[in-house]
């Protein structure tokens, strides 16, 4: 039987995507497996199905609180997990069914999710014209998504925001990441409705350096895996304008007016509540008047659990950028990136530099400037992937948006059956 499909990806974090509609494809790990292979078949990071609501009742879906403060202990139907999102009471009627490559469940996926919603847009299931916020049940909860114009080098374009819910970060480093070539380092855990382990590395030059070939080894490993986020600070004191309707940024303005807190086309009188929808945290009439804005910028390379190292993942920049704000708080005091006393690596090897040393990185000069404080912590956080940039803000209510491209690139069909078939 000929299974439609799409395919999309979100800074080049790629899925193939099944618009299940009718709920007449329940994908078996093995078929997943399959259609992710990059040798074999479509190849991708992930799949999602786009399936109603109604439909997943009868799935057996990790346990995990719609907030995505807990942590998955045994399979439970998904009526009594995803409460927000049954279908007398859910905002949402259509739901993002994501898959790992290996085929296993997972809870959320940032950039997926925004992929998602550029999916339903091209099926006609949602008019972000009309309907200024789309909600999209995971298995972490509902999640709102939004659709604004930005700004790149010049030229126009559409990114998808994402009000990604509550989260948590440890108060401390809690485990050891020991990477192939390099070393053990600290790492801080956090929790997106999925599992991240965050690791700092001095620099850009040590970022590019890490061999991810291989999965790194976490001590003590959660339950349910971890992803693991490198990451380093190429800037935490940047500042720039963000231009309201109409109004062209200006030359001495950060490359990103992306970096605008609400979406440019809402109206300067419009209720938050009636325009913003459930949980984004968006003040009525901002984006009137240009208003000043601390942006700090990082660079990120990440190893997905169920997949190997990935162009990017959404859920993992939020983290990435929540646990680097929280060393702010209650970490040792940042410098600049060459110089910064967040972590060393207890087993450098030749060729990687030590956090403490005085190398500097190569995307830009050191930071040399003042360092925020707690009280002046960065409004907006920049995260570099190799896919390309996201944008990471924190929202009121202890929650993170996250917002990025999402473009769909190609469609087709495949006989699923032989194809499975083809590799068993």
């Amino acid at each position: 039987m000929l299974l439609p499909f799409m395919k999309g990806h979100g800074t080049g974090n790629d899925f193939v995507l099944i618009d299940d509609r009718e709920a007449q494809w329940d994908m078996s790990p093995a078929q997943v497996r399959a259609l992710c292979d990059r040798h074999r078949g479509i190849g991708a990071d992930g799949l999602i199905r786009l399936v109603p609501v109604e439909a997943m009742s009868a799935e057996a879906v990790p346990t995990e609180a719609a907030s995505g403060n807990t942590v998955p202990t045994e399979v439970v139907p998904s009526d009594a997990v995803l409460a927000d999102t049954a279908p007398n009471q859910s905002p949402a009627r259509w739901m993002m069914d994501y898959r790992n490559a290996d085929g296993t469940l997972a809870q959320m996926c940032g950039n997926g999710v925004r992929v998602f919603a550029a999916f339903a847009e091209h099926l006609g299931l949602v008019d972000f014209e009309d309907t200024p916020y789309f909600p999209v049940a995971t298995r972490s909860g509902v999640k709102y998504v939004r659709k604004e114009d930005v700004h790149v080098d010049g030229r126009s374009h559409a990114w998808f925001a994402v009000d990604m819910g509550q989260w948590t970060v440890s108060a401390r480093p809690d485990a050891q990441v020991h990477v192939r070539g390099a070393g053990s380092f600290p790492g801080t855990s956090a929790n997106l409705g999925n599992p991240h382990t965050v690791v700092h590395v001095p620099d850009a030059h040590t970022l590019a350096a890490l061999d991810l070939t291989q999965m790194p080894q976490v001590d003590p490993l959660p339950a349910q895996g971890t992803n693991v986020e490198f990451v380093a600070v190429t800037s935490l004191t940047e500042r720039g304008c963000v231009p309201s309707e109409g109004q062209a940024p200006s030359q001495t303005d950060v490359p990103f007016d992306a970096m605008s807190l609400v979406d440019a086309k809402r109206p300067a009188d419009a209720d938050a509540d009636a325009v913003a929808g459930p949980g984004l945290g968006l003040e009525a009439g901002a984006g009137t008047a240009p208003e000043a804005v601390t942006v700090a910028r990082i660079a990120m390379r990440v190893y997905e659990r169920g997949v190997g190292e990935t162009q990017s993942c959404g859920t993992g920049c939020c983290a990435a950028a929540l646990v680097t704000a929280a060393q702010l708080h209650s970490g040792p005091a940042l410098t600049d990136p060459g110089k910064s006393s967040l972590v060393q690596s207890t087993q450098v090897q030749p060729g990687l530099t030590p956090l403490n040393s005085a190398r500097s990185a190569p995307t830009g000069p050191p930071h040399s400037g003042p360092v925020p404080s707690p009280a002046d912590e960065p409004d907006v956080w920049m995260v570099d992937i190799p896919g390309g940039c996201v944008r990471v803000r924190k929202l009121p209510g202890h929650k993170v948006e996250l917002a990025g491209p999402a473009q769909l690139t190609f469609s087709g069909s495949i006989d699923i059956g032989r194809l499975t078939a083809s590799q068993a």
